[in-house]
């Protein structure tokens, strides 16, 4: 009977935890977000800073939604900048891989020609 016992408490205590509900998913943007979006589009937010200072004064805002504008709009030039810095990046491994390309053919083909004129040589001094 004790051994029983022993191996019931055993077996609740190896059971696997009951699986966990899967998170909620997460909204992009707040209500509050979205409220100034309405407000001020994304575009503007990415463009220049005299298009964004116009739109900007055409605008009534609290001082907590100024914050927020703000906050959202270095938000928004981090996404720019960040894009940016995927492009050039794209763009220098691409003229990296053509440079290398060549290179690796011209190394082929000067390996070649090196092989053509040791073997010249070799006839020549009768190897």
């Amino acid at each position: 009977m004790a051994v029983a016992v022993a191996v019931a408490a055993a077996s609740r205590r190896c059971s696997p935890p009951a699986p966990a509900a899967p998170p909620a998913p997460r909204a992009k943007y707040s209500a509050a977000e979205e409220e100034i979006f309405k407000l001020i589009p994304k575009h503007i937010m990415r463009g220049t800073r005299q298009e964004y200072r116009q739109h900007k004064a055409a605008v009534k805002l609290t001082p907590s939604q100024k914050a927020l504008l703000s906050k959202m709009r270095r938000r928004e030039l981090s996404c720019v900048y960040a894009g940016n810095a995927r492009k050039e990046r794209d763009v220098k491994f691409k003229q990296t891989s053509s440079r290398l390309a060549e290179l690796s053919q011209r190394n082929t083909s000067l390996e070649q020609e090196n092989a053509l004129l040791r073997q010249q040589l070799a006839q020549l001094l009768g190897r």
